[in-house]
């Protein structure tokens, strides 16, 4: 949800807003506001969605994204800082695999092949390029180092937050409340906000190690749920070639599970001859096969694009 409006996708690929719609941010092709859920054009494979502020950004099934909205800090990353009625697709790539929108306009994201990417308005720091130049505008992605290994990114106000695969917790940008959590108010650069100076930091800086640690794999290539129904443990996972652990947690009464802890298989040479559970570029998993209660099972699960949901699409008896 943005500041005034708000943006939902159905289980079966459509977009809908409702909301304040002042600068576009609907999607609509117009700037009147809507008071209850209006479909935004007639597309069904959208998988994600980001609103903060007045603007909108989301990532298709096929791994194009698309944005709209206010602009004016180049946020959208089309190249411009001109306002957008209707969804725009951000250049022709199709690996985005997902996308966070901050409050004070600059864009982080993250594609299938683990690079990190940045865009909008750089301010104190969290673009995350190295460089102490306020006010600058990055209006298209930009590449931010040369890792492949970042997992989950979070854009705030002035400041930005990401996870690697490996598990470790990186944070940059404004520090003046100590919100980058590495137990200072320090930076390499310094602000003035009020008339006070602040510092921030210009580029990712490790704070911790949050995930599991590395392990060896068994033998077993099934995923296992639990006879209650409460854990889902996939032994491995592939995704933008890494191989995971996961664990997930079933939400009662619904068709969800709930990402809770992961860790990356240090060797996946036990599961050479298996068919590892597979998760694509759109975030969908396939599961082939999960021991439940005796039996074996294939199962289909895709990122509900809210927090680390992910829904069951279908399932069936091998």
């Amino acid at each position: 949800a943005g500041n005034y409006h708000t943006m939902a996708i159905k289980k079966n690929g459509t977009l809908w807003a409702w909301g304040g719609n002042g600068h576009g941010q609907l999607g609509d092709g117009t700037t009147t506001g809507k008071h209850s859920p209006q479909q935004i054009g007639t597309d069904t494979n959208w998988v994600s969605v980001t609103a903060t502020g007045i603007d909108t950004l989301a990532i298709k099934s096929d791994g194009t994204l698309w944005a709209w909205g206010w602009n004016q800090m180049a946020e959208l990353g089309d190249g411009t800082r001109s306002e957008r009625h209707s969804p725009q697709q951000i250049g022709t790539d199709t690996n985005w695999a997902s996308v966070s929108l901050g409050t004070v306009y600059h864009t982080l994201a993250i594609k299938s092949d683990g690079t990190l990417w940045a865009w909008g308005q750089q301010y104190s720091g969290k673009i995350a390029n190295g460089t102490q130049t306020e006010y600058h505008y990055f209006s298209r992605p930009t590449q931010i180092g040369i890792e492949n290994n970042w997992f989950a990114v979070a854009a705030g106000g002035a400041h930005s937050v990401a996870l690697k695969s490996d598990g470790t917790l990186w944070t940059w940008g404004y520090n003046g409340s100590g919100q980058l959590g590495d137990g200072t108010t320090l930076g390499d650069g310094q602000v003035i906000v009020g008339g006070i100076v602040t510092l921030y930091r210009s580029k990712p800086e490790l704070i911790m190690s949050v995930g599991g640690p590395e392990i060896q794999p068994s033998n077993n290539c099934a995923a296992i749920l639990s006879n209650d129904f409460s854990l889902l443990h996939l032994p491995i996972l592939t995704y933008a070639g890494y191989a995971f652990w996961a664990d997930f947690t079933y939400v009662p009464n619904t068709l969800n599970f709930n990402l809770v802890n992961y860790g990356l298989v240090s060797d996946a040479s036990p599961f050479v001859n298996c068919s590892p559970s597979i998760l694509g570029s759109d975030l969908s998993a396939s599961i082939p096969a999960v021991t439940f209660v005796g039996g074996s099972y294939w199962l289909n699960l895709i990122y509900s694009g809210q927090g680390v949901t992910f829904t069951v699409t279908g399932a069936g008896a091998n």
